[in-house]
């Protein structure tokens, strides 16, 4: 039986994130101008972080050349702030203390970080670095920060994977949040502003394109769409995450907040055995987050099956939250390796079955992320494709 489309349009993705209009000028360091004037940006700089005007300056306090550099030009009175800070609260992930001295910026946040020979754990430290520092500038009202580099020194971690992992979850944290970003670059590391240049100029070169990057299709009563985005910002009743994908479960659980790692953690000893794990949305923008157990697997045909599966617990579980919209990530698509063919045409396909068959009134998105756009290119096609 055909699936037939009765129409197809292309819709414009309204991109939360503002702005990267700030030049990337690698010979200045007086940048207050181009930050007051954008409400959201990403820039690099080569430059020194003593002299950057900006109202939060970034420090890795376990970086002992920069954070002896910083407490130097701050002077006595902000090495005598951060002692006091740090054995009031030796836990904290933050130590924040106001800048003086030679500095020129309004704050300095003083956060540890430790490389990490494994690149998962080392990717999402550095997340984790970036994000809780634009996270308290954001909660105190601040509306541009700087950084440097971190592990591109001394550490020799890969610069490629630093600037990649850095420029990207800043660009999240943008969407949710106003603020300028610069990283700062020591003059004589070329090689590290190249880099961080071109992660930045990568973003900026896809960010235009996805203006006309929704593909929209109907079915029934139904509509498929399929956007590059970030799902933890999809304006949706629920956000489709897998249990058994530990990164995917991380990224939606960090964005939702901690109440909901806890009813989490919760739901899953109290049901360990249960096929999906519903919990609140937290602080995103939707009603609900569905858990849905899931595993990859080398072979197709239980690949296959195991998706159709998937989709089948997805539905049965909107349709007794009587909910209408859906947002769902390309599962099995990244680090498990799955056959980018078999996951996107069984999704699909069998999203549209229940679609037609249940003539089921609802907004069906796939989420895919921003550097995945042969993924992308492969969930339009199957969605723009009829079957018999």
């Amino acid at each position: 039986m055909a699936t037939g489309i009765f129409y197809v349009r292309q819709c414009l993705v309204n991109m939360s994130y503002t702005s990267f209009d700030a030049e990337l000028n690698p010979a200045s360091n007086d940048i207050s101008d181009n930050l007051e004037n954008s409400h959201s940006s990403i820039n690099v700089c080569k430059g020194d972080l003593i002299k950057q005007q900006t109202d939060v300056i970034v420090v890795c306090s376990s970086s002992q050349y920069l954070f002896d550099s910083i407490c130097k030009a701050g002077g006595n009175s902000v090495s005598a702030s951060y002692k006091l800070e740090l054995s009031k609260m030796p836990e904290a992930s933050i130590i924040t203390v106001k800048a003086g001295g030679q500095l020129l910026s309004k704050r300095i946040y003083f956060i540890s970080w430790k490389t990490n020979s494994d690149e998962s754990i080392l990717c999402k430290s550095i997340e984790k670095f970036v994000s809780d520092a634009l996270d308290k500038a954001v909660e105190q009202n601040y509306r541009s920060i700087a950084f440097p580099a971190i592990g591109c020194g001394l550490l020799k971690c890969s610069v490629s994977l630093i600037a990649r992992t850095m420029v990207k979850e800043v660009y999240r944290k943008l969407q949710r949040h106003s603020i300028s970003v610069l990283f700062v670059i020591q003059p004589e590391k070329k090689d590290v502003y190249d880099e961080f240049q071109k992660q930045i100029q990568l973003l900026k070169s896809i960010l235009p394109s996805n203006k006309l990057r929704k593909i929209c299709a109907t079915f029934d009563k139904g509509t498929i769409e399929v956007v590059m985005g970030d799902i933890t910002m999809q304006k949706v009743d629920v956000i489709i995450g897998s249990s058994s994908s530990a990164f995917l479960r991380e990224v939606i659980i960090k964005a939702a907040g901690n109440d909901i790692q806890k009813a989490y953690d919760f739901e899953s000893k109290t049901h360990p055995n249960s096929i999906l794990i519903a919990t609140p949305s937290g602080i995103l923008p939707c009603k609900q987050i569905f858990f849905v157990k899931w595993e990859p697997d080398s072979n197709e045909k239980v690949l296959e099956q195991s998706l159709v599966d998937l989709i089948s617990t997805v539905v049965q579980n909107v349709k007794s939250y009587k909910f209408t919209s859906i947002a769902l990530p390309a599962i099995g698509c990244g680090k498990h390796g799955c056959s980018i063919d078999i996951v996107v045409k069984t999704m699909i396909l069998e999203m549209k079955k229940h679609l037609i068959t249940k003539k089921l009134p609802w907004t069906v998105k796939f989420v895919i992320e921003l550097d995945q756009k042969n993924i992308y290119n492969e969930f339009c096609k199957q969605v723009l494709t009829t079957q018999d």
